[in-house]
């Protein structure tokens, strides 16, 4: 248990799914995923159920939209210009993007929800924005 020792170090193997639905992410004992309790490397939920747990136990834990990734935000479904995509020619829905704003330096996920010749209809909120979550987790060590 690492409930009274704030900043330690686990290990830990996961399987993330949509709830009642597919896996989007998943690390198995043997390539293990480093959290450092206290310091937001996971969701809140997920390091508040690590602080509890004793090594070789595994929690499921569920979730909502709400604690993870947030509702899914239709101000954030915008028509951009195809001439601000590189490539935009090729691209149909339902491809990835990075999309970089004109004067911004840094580019941010888009996926592609239509097109024509002249613009695009992309979504900039995250993948997982919208869903409850539900993660297997299993706590493999406590690195002191």
């Amino acid at each position: 248990m690492v409930k009274d020792a704030p900043r330690h170090k686990v290990t830990i193997s996961y399987e993330g799914r949509i709830k009642g639905g597919e896996v989007f992410d998943r690390r198995d004992d043997s390539d293990p995923y480093e959290v450092i309790i206290g310091s937001a490397f996971v969701m809140k939920p997920i390091e508040e159920a690590l602080a509890e747990m004793q090594p070789g136990e595994t929690r499921t834990i569920e979730i909502a939209c709400e604690d993870a990734y947030g509702p899914h935000d239709e101000r954030r479904v915008k028509i951009i210009p195809a001439v601000q995509i590189a490539g935009s020619k090729d691209l149909a829905a339902g491809d990835s993007v990075i999309w970089r704003a004109p004067g911004e330096t840094k580019g941010r996920p888009a996926k592609i929800i239509d097109r024509n010749d002249y613009s695009l209809q992309v979504d900039l909120n995250h993948p997982l924005a919208g869903k409850d979550l539900v993660y297997e987790v299993k706590l493999l060590e406590v690195l002191r």
